[in-house]
């Protein structure tokens, strides 16, 4: 859940001590464990992980809309994306590879 953004010259408000208010929203909720020490731990890897994949199915390909009907068409059509291959800039190429193996540039054994 996204609880709001920084200015590039915006400080980042001190970690909160204590319980949380009992009236607080779920967003604020969140936004006060975000700046915990655990709470950092725990997100700290979302950049890393699958999830940024599923925006762009969603955005960029318009994944937000299913064509077919009933479950099964709608899990065939979400796991096409996902079944194409690679635009080429995104795979490695074979001269990428060589250059890549230890000792093929320094012209040392590996």
């Amino acid at each position: 859940m996204a609880t709001g953004r920084l200015a590039h010259d915006e400080q980042v408000p001190p970690a909160p001590r204590g319980r949380i208010p009992a009236g607080a929203t779920l967003k604020e909720c969140m936004a006060r464990k975000l700046r915990t020490k655990p709470g950092k731990a725990a997100c700290s890897r979302r950049k890393a992980i699958v999830e940024p994949v599923f925006g762009q199915v969603m955005t960029c390909q318009n994944g937000r809309r299913l064509l077919l009907r009933g479950e099964d068409g709608a899990r065939g059509e979400w796991r096409l994306p996902a079944a194409r291959p690679q635009p080429p800039q995104d795979l490695p190429t074979r001269r990428d590879h060589r250059a890549r193996r230890p000792g093929r540039l320094t012209g040392q054994a590996p």
